[in-house]
């Protein structure tokens, strides 16, 4: 399955002449491909959700309404809504086009006849992004330069529906959009992203995510050396976490109740930069991760970040940019090579 640029998206999405096409991604993703495809042709849009098999074999007489007719399916995708599909490829007739949504694993994917598409939308790149929110930049006749639409991309993330509509919000407001006009109204989602990619490398999660998610951080500006410091911070505040959790000074349930009885248990008073002073929803987050790992690969990982960085002749430590990247990739690839013998 062809991962796709934006462009080409567009060019399927408006191509008529197509048999069909499965849309592998998020309901946005498909609904925004429906929606291109609809302005692309004069059609009446036909509903295959419901009564599949008998809609199918409607969809063969032409509309009274349009010169062609195009069909969406929403519905469960199975093994015997797949062989409905090839049948009607075999016979398919020209004044049709169809598209399909799906969300669960892609093995069923290969069983679609080769006459239905499949546009495989699940990890587009910062790139596909980028030329989206261009997209909806001349939709909506917004005015911004590159830094400041960079900027935007880095605040919200990548989620489609919040870059459509905080697109929309911040035109209402004039259409020459700003760096302070996006802090006003663009509530920052970066710190979400990055607590979640520390957390997948942490727990050694075996989707490709963390490295997309790497390389989206990069390229919408952000330093790998303040990448590598945020996953440091992230694993010292873990570590505290895990700590709370196994002597029993925090027990499972809400933070925000149990918070004054944790700080009145602690025989020490607390740094100014104790997880337990944090906002109670990162507390949690943070408890949350620390139960699904081990105390051992939390010093795994500590050890491994501390060997990372070198140290000037003043003694400040320092983490070279591709010893980031390098870093990186083998905790993705779960290779601490420098890990002391009792860790192994």
């Amino acid at each position: 399955m062809e991962k796709l640029k934006f462009d080409k998206f567009l060019e399927l999405a408006g191509d008529s002449n197509s048999i069909g096409y499965v849309v592998y991604g998020q309901d946005f993703i498909y609904k925004l491909f429906l929606d291109i495809a609809k302005a692309s042709d004069n059609y009446e849009v036909v509903d295959l959700s419901n009564n599949l098999k008998e809609q199918l074999k409607r969809l063969r007489y032409r509309s009274l309404l349009a010169p062609r007719k195009l069909a969406f399916y929403t519905g469960k995708v199975d093994k015997d809504v797949v062989e409905l599909f090839n049948r009607y490829v075999e016979t398919a007739v020209p004044h049709v086009l169809i598209i399909i949504h799906y969300e669960d694993k892609p093995r069923l994917l290969r069983s679609f006849a080769k006459g239905i598409k499949i546009v495989d939308m699940r990890y587009p790149g910062y790139n596909w992004v980028s030329d989206y929110t261009k997209h909806l930049t001349l939709k909506y006749k917004a005015e911004w330069t590159k830094g400041i639409m960079r900027f935007f991309l880095a605040r919200v993330g990548r989620e489609y529906q919040k870059i459509n509509n905080y697109i929309q919000l911040l035109v209402e407001g004039g259409n020459i959009i700003t760096k302070e006009d996006i802090l006003d109204v663009v509530e920052d989602d970066s710190l979400s992203s990055s607590f979640k990619f520390y957390s997948m490398l942490v727990q050694n999660s075996k989707v490709k995510k963390p490295y997309q998610a790497y390389q989206d951080f990069v390229d919408s500006g952000i330093k790998p050396q303040n990448l590598w410091y945020g996953f440091r911070e992230y694993v010292r505040l873990l570590y505290q976490a895990k700590m709370l959790r196994m002597y029993g000074i925090v027990m499972p349930g809400s933070i925000i109740e149990i918070r004054k009885p944790a700080l009145e248990k602690l025989p020490f008073e607390l740094g100014e930069d104790h997880i337990l002073l944090k906002p109670a929803y990162y507390v949690e987050q943070m408890l949350e991760v620390a139960d699904s790992v081990t105390l051992r690969r939390i010093l795994q990982v500590q050890l491994f970040i501390g060997r990372s960085f070198k140290t000037t002749k003043t003694g400040k430590s320092y983490v070279d940019e591709n010893d980031v990247f390098i870093s990186f990739v083998n905790m993705y690839n779960n290779e601490m090579s420098y890990i002391d013998p009792e860790f192994d």
